[in-house]
């Protein structure tokens, strides 16, 4: 079945640039929560959001609209499916119903226009390519009916995508920008090894609808940027749930979560982009990953986050050359830059918390432990809002560059391993919001110097279900409950005065006080003296 070709030429999509602060760089614009997009205008500046704005002002702007999943049915074209391949050549709304066996609805459109694709009850299963495939448009939005079930199969093993790099490898693929929205239901199941969900060539934007994706290879995929403003998503993955794959310089892959409600279990990332990823609304939940969130930029402005791991919770790196230097790049000191949780070359295992010989702090106060000498790959993890739970057996946040935190709530479960830390970075700078991080004492890193708002580093032994209070006085200021065994905790919150003490009582009773700004030298059994050079004096 074949629809009339509309000869004209093609027309060039040019990208405007995400720029969070217009022109100027003294705040964060307004979004759009339905469609995603970021767009300039600095009337909305505050100096929280300026110290990131900076940081995403070279992303792409999403192409999505939000009013992309509204149609007309009455001026629609209505395909019913039957056992024979469909090709739409010309941009309009076409209803898809009925069930579609080894063949494919594909999408190859040369002229200006969307092409937008409602799917009504459709079942398609295909053991021979993907059963979408969009070859060419301007813009597709896939949308699903009110009420609508639909389920797309593909059991294809993709041969072809092993030499060419725009073969069809997704269930439902799209050389073009791709939008889905909608309020039914979606299921796509993608087999093979090395098969991917749902995947764009270009830009992917997730409006609204139920779906759930189960995939041999990634999850989702878009090329530029992948963007989830609403909806119901739920990803299990052999590779990584959600994936931008970009990796040009001028317009590295993205991810932007402003709101719905994402489910991830995947076999190595939750969230994996090139470039930057932010996370400014909705739940997003990792139940198992390798590294739960990795880019270059980690911006986590809003939105409830929980993470697990089996390695960091959070990692900030510039990827391509940290796994170059991983890998054993010639062009690269590959001792330099260790594996998770591996020793430098020379270097002795931590012993009891105390650093080895050789080992150096970072200048400044509270910093790394575990004698590495840290270099900033130029990364950055800000966290201005939003709540973020990590239950990490790697690192919990891990940034190869820097941390800055103004605002929001972490928590997070730390390694049980001395190889690894709760918190892993060059520079740790907070001047706002709840943060407790917990695990061993090994590689234990406590705020910097530069930090406006206090902290207390405690060298407290706890075993799961075990609780740990700081109070100033009569008054709780932080509680803390063990989801595993502790030896390292790091508390900060705004109630904390630089050189103040404050009380610790572990299930009640007093363990002991402690000195904001300062590493304890155990608190109540503890697993013995906080690293060296722990201590920030300001």
């Amino acid at each position: 079945m074949k629809f009339p070709k509309i000869t004209t030429s093609v027309v060039g999509f040019a990208l405007a640039g995400l720029t969070l602060a217009g022109c100027s760089s003294s705040g964060l614009a307004s979004t759009s929560s339905d469609a995603g997009q970021i767009s300039g205008s600095s009337s909305s500046a505050t100096g929280d959001y300026a110290q990131y704005a900076d940081v995403l002002a070279d992303n792409q702007q999403s192409h999505a609209d939000s009013n992309d999943a509204d149609y007309d049915a009455s001026e629609a074209s209505t395909i019913t499916l039957a056992d024979e391949d469909v090709t739409i050549s010309e941009p309009g709304t076409y209803i898809l119903t009925g069930t579609l066996t080894d063949h494919s609805v594909t999408i190859d459109s040369a002229a200006e226009g969307k092409v937008k694709l409602v799917l009504d009850g459709v079942t398609m299963t295909s053991s021979v390519n993907s059963p979408i495939i969009v070859t060419a448009a301007d813009e597709v939005v896939l949308i699903l009916a009110d009420g609508s079930t639909n389920t797309i199969t593909d059991t294809s093993a993709h041969t072809a995508a092993e030499s060419d790099s725009d073969a069809t490898d997704a269930a439902i693929f799209s050389m073009a920008d791709l939008t889905i929205g909608g309020s039914g239901t979606l299921e796509v199941n993608a087999t093979a090894t090395g098969v991917d969900g749902i995947g764009s060539k270009d830009g992917l934007v997730i409006l609204s609808g139920s779906i759930s994706v189960a995939a041999g290879d990634d999850g989702i995929r878009g090329k530029d940027y992948v963007i989830v403003s609403g909806g119901t998503i739920d990803v299990t993955s052999t590779q990584d749930g959600l994936k931008s794959t970009n990796e040009d310089d001028d317009t590295v892959g993205f991810i932007y979560l402003t709101g719905g409600t994402v489910t991830i279990d995947a076999g190595d990332d939750g969230a994996h982009a090139e470039g930057d990823l932010l996370l400014s609304g909705g739940e997003l939940t990792i139940n198992g990953s390798s590294e739960g969130l990795e880019g270059a930029n980690i911006v986590i402005a809003g939105g409830t986050s929980n993470i697990t791991s089996s390695d960091d919770g959070v990692n900030a790196t510039q990827s391509t050359a940290n796994e170059a230097a991983q890998a054993g790049d010639p062009g690269t000191d590959s001792s330099a830059i260790p594996q998770d949780g591996a020793m430098p070359q020379g270097g002795t295992p931590p012993q009891d918390g105390t650093m080895p010989q050789g080992g150096t702090q970072p200048q400044g106060g509270g910093g790394q432990g575990g004698g590495m000498v840290e270099t900033s790959d130029g990364s950055q993890l800000i966290i201005t809002g939003g709540e973020l739970t990590i239950d990490a057996e790697g690192d919990g946040i891990d940034s190869n560059g820097t941390v800055t935190m103004s605002g929001g709530t972490v928590i997070v479960h730390g390694p049980t391993n001395n190889g690894n830390g709760a918190l892993d970075t060059t520079s740790f700078d907070i001047s706002g919001g709840t943060l407790i991080a917990a695990g061993s004492t090994g590689m234990a890193v406590a705020p910097t110097t530069a930090s406006t708002q206090g902290w207390v580093m405690l060298n407290q032994t706890l075993s799961a279900g075990q609780s740990v209070e700081l109070l100033d006085g009569d008054t709780v200021l932080a509680t803390y409950t063990a989801a595993k065994s502790v030896g390292n905790i790091v508390i900060s919150v705004p109630d904390l005065s630089s050189g103040s003490s404050y009380t610790v009582q572990v299930d009640g009773s007093d363990a002991g006080t402690v000195t904001a700004d300062a590493a304890s030298a155990g608190t109540g059994g503890g697993m013995g003296q906080a690293p060296s050079g722990q201590a920030g004096q300001r």
